[in-house]
């Protein structure tokens, strides 16, 4: 009598191969995807508290692209030339207008609304340096009267306010907080799945 042994090691670590891949495949994007929504949550917050321009307000100005298996990147964007009159709720008076910059109400002197541009604030003046003859400049606009072009003097772009310092910082510190604990998670998920 003779005994003759097999063994099918090799399709085994191809099957354990198979599954962890297939665990990675699952749990990675998903880890990724929900560590970027934690992020512009906490990015959303830090924008409200420096800028005073609410979440909703700034989530108009953001797109997302979700990270898949075959391309493990997630990411956000900021986009737009400019915020809206309501980010800056505008009111005319005698002196100028008057609007709210970083959650301050600021008076924006010779500036008017333009409404068939949006309720647009406008002004005489350009970007760059101070009026010679007033001596009138705020957040880099100088104001002016009678042959200056008109102007819109606000600067303030959705991307500036997304990648400024408080706000990446505050999107990092979540992400460096929660990523372990996020993987950990969806890796358990996946391997329930499976």
């Amino acid at each position: 009598m003779r005994l003759k042994f097999t063994d099918n090691l090799a399709k085994v670590e191809a099957d354990l191969d198979a599954w962890a891949q297939g665990i990675r495949d699952v749990a990675i994007p998903r880890a990724l995807n929900t560590l970027r929504d934690q992020a512009q949550v906490a990015g959303l917050r830090a924008i409200n508290e420096a800028y005073a321009i609410g979440p909703r307000t700034m989530q108009a100005y953001l797109r997302g692209k979700s990270a898949t298996a075959g391309d493990p990147q997630a990411n956000i964007e900021a986009s737009g030339k400019t915020f809206g009159p309501a980010v800056y709720r505008p009111v005319e008076t005698r002196q100028g207008t008057v609007v709210t910059i970083k959650g301050k109400r600021v008076l924006l002197p010779h500036a008017f609304v333009v409404a068939a541009f949006g309720e647009r604030v406008m002004a005489r003046g350009a970007f760059g340096g101070v009026n010679k003859a007033s001596g009138e400049s705020r957040y880099g606009f100088a104001f002016g009267r009678g042959r200056f072009p008109i102007a819109s003097p606000f600067t303030l772009r959705p991307a500036h306010v997304f990648g400024a310092q408080a706000t990446t910082d505050a999107m990092d510190a979540r992400v460096a907080e929660q990523a372990a604990s996020v993987l950990a998670r969806e890796i358990g998920a996946a391997k329930r799945g499976f």
